[in-house]
């Protein structure tokens, strides 16, 4: 396995020496204007829309956490499995595009 992140802050500093310890591989120097092809970002936009349609929008942060572990609950993980099942190819056509546009 390997973890792939963006360049965010947050995932320097501690975080990173956790993930060394823990002997975690990374892709180091992933490409700033490489598309985002991790799997989860989709899991984020869906949440995201589904939540931007609710009424009444939740107004606290206790709300929030409420509806977004409500959409855990109802999101199948098997309207992800084409996107898990082509990570390699799409790393690959990353790899050739030298991090540009890819046709994902």
């Amino acid at each position: 396995m390997l973890l792939i992140e963006d360049g965010a802050p947050i995932h320097k500093g501690k975080a990173k020496l956790v993930r060394t310890r823990l002997h975690i591989r990374t892709i180091d120097n992933w490409p700033p204007s490489s598309p985002d092809i991790n799997v989860i970002e989709k899991v984020w936009r869906w949440m995201k829309n589904r939540i931007s349609q609710l009424e009444p929008f939740p107004l606290t942060l206790e709300a929030l956490k409420a509806v977004i572990l409500d959409l855990w609950d109802e999101m199948d993980p098997c309207w992800f499995i084409k996107d898990i099942e082509s990570t390699q190819g799409r790393l690959q056509e990353v790899i050739k595009q030298r991090g540009f546009a890819t046709k994902y």
